[in-house]
């Protein structure tokens, strides 16, 4: 048995989001992912990955969003790799300036053992007039994005715009 590159699993897996899942012949007893013997211990139980790491990359995505690359750049989601489109069009027409990607902004800052509260946003730029925009490209608001966006607002005076 050969062992794949991470880039040949990639490969593989973007064929089979693409193609569908007949398009990758799978041997019975062979890992999904890696193409490795799976060991009996998961056989027994109907797994079809060889290790656990494997099978992570085997496991969907929470809300569905599927990675995507764009101009040599990773995105989480079709709508984010969308705005970014958007986004560096208008930076290439001169109607934005300072695009950045995946910003980090610190809003409690931690102590005593207990971890910052961060939040990423998915793009930041400064418009014409100077003044900061962040973005979020998202499909699904959960409880935990609308209260660390009420923080932001709250604590750092940002306002976040969803597209």
């Amino acid at each position: 048995m050969r062992r794949m590159s991470r880039a040949q699993r990639e490969r593989e897996a973007w064929t089979r989001h693409v193609l569908g899942p007949a398009s990758v012949a799978t041997i019975p007893g062979q890992c999904s992912e890696c193409q490795q013997p799976i060991p009996d211990s998961r056989l027994r139980r109907n797994i079809k990955t060889c290790s656990v790491a494997c099978g992570r990359l085997a496991q969907a995505k929470k809300y569905g969003g599927q990675p995507i690359e764009f101009n040599g750049r990773m995105y989480d989601s079709t709508r984010e790799a969308n705005a970014a489109r958007t986004l560096q069009t208008l930076e290439h027409a001169g109607e934005i300036r300072e695009l950045c990607y995946q910003v980090r902004f610190v809003l409690v800052e931690g102590r005593a053992g207990v971890r910052a509260v961060t939040y990423w946003a998915d793009f930041t730029y400064r418009d014409l007039k100077g003044r900061l925009h962040v973005i979020d490209a998202k499909g699904m608001k959960t409880d935990i994005y609308k209260l660390k966006k009420a923080l932001a607002f709250l604590l750092l005076n940002i306002e976040i715009e969803e597209m």
